[in-house]
């Protein structure tokens, strides 16, 4: 059965009691590429700059890297409840479509974690469980992610590749830009503000189209898509990594992350 919003009444209970307010080309097919076979774990982190337990949703997800290696894949969605101040101004990390992903999933308290779209959790206590439940499920996908960055123009290059292990139907290809190592205000469990907080994994922007674009899987068939776009200024290319991932109604069916500059 799928869970969307409720992993059990149990965890339902306790997401409801964990939010600030209580203490963000073309396609073609190659046959017989390599690609390593291995189940990752998206995490949208859905958090705000005002948002006082958001730093320690953000040590579970250290946490979750300490135990569970790259196959955790965490981007911070800033923007929502906390995404901006008392007066309305949005914080410097909150984005557009941030914004429209907060809204898109109803997403009403933060930190608020949503794992290969299949489940959906407030409580950051629980988040160890739903990732070791999911990194046992097989995946039906192998990704692959190359990027070309030049740094006099600033643009990079991006080619995506997802081979099928079986036919997949409805499948979507996400990708996205973060950004690691970024010096700005966080709101801390104490309620004061600390102007020095580093941030990692932030949403910047995606890539291709915010909810994806369609695409073809099948089994031992091999979807492949370039990307090229131009760096914001004020990013950091050695500090910043592409996110690629298929989904379908069913949820994140495969996620890789690759650094813009090796």
């Amino acid at each position: 059965m799928k869970i969307k919003t409720i992993l059990s009444l149990a965890v339902a209970g306790m997401a409801l009691m964990a939010s600030c307010s209580n203490i963000d080309e073309n396609e073609r097919f190659i046959k017989g590429d390599a690609i390593t076979v291995g189940k990752k774990v998206l995490i949208e982190d859905f958090t705000g700059q005002r948002c006082v337990n958001c730093p320690k949703a953000t040590e579970m997800i250290a946490k979750l890297h300490d135990t569970f290696g790259d196959n955790i894949v965490a981007v911070g969605i800033y923007g929502g409840p906390f995404g901006k101040s008392t007066t309305g101004k949005f914080y410097p990390l909150t984005t557009e479509t941030g914004e429209y992903y907060n809204v898109k999933n109803n997403v009403t308290e933060q930190p608020y974690g949503a794992f290969n779209r299949l489940y959906y959790l407030a409580d950051y206590q629980q988040w160890e469980n739903i990732v070791a439940e999911l990194i046992a499920m097989q995946t039906v996908i192998n990704m692959e992610c190359e990027n070309t960055y030049d740094e006099a123009s600033r643009q990079l290059t991006i080619n995506v590749r997802a081979k099928g292990l079986d036919n997949v139907e409805g499948a979507y290809l996400q990708v996205w830009l973060t950004e690691d190592n970024i010096v700005n205000t966080q709101y801390m469990p104490d309620g004061k503000p600390n102007k020095d907080y580093v941030h990692n994994h932030v949403f910047r922007t995606s890539v291709n189209d915010r909810d994806g674009e369609p695409v073809t899987i099948t089994k031992d068939g091999t979807t492949e898509k370039t990307y090229t776009t131009t760096l914001d200024s004020e990013w950091k290319a050695e500090d910043m990594d592409v996110v690629a991932f298929v989904f379908t109604k069913d949820g994140v069916q495969q996620v890789v992350k690759t650094r813009v500059v090796k």
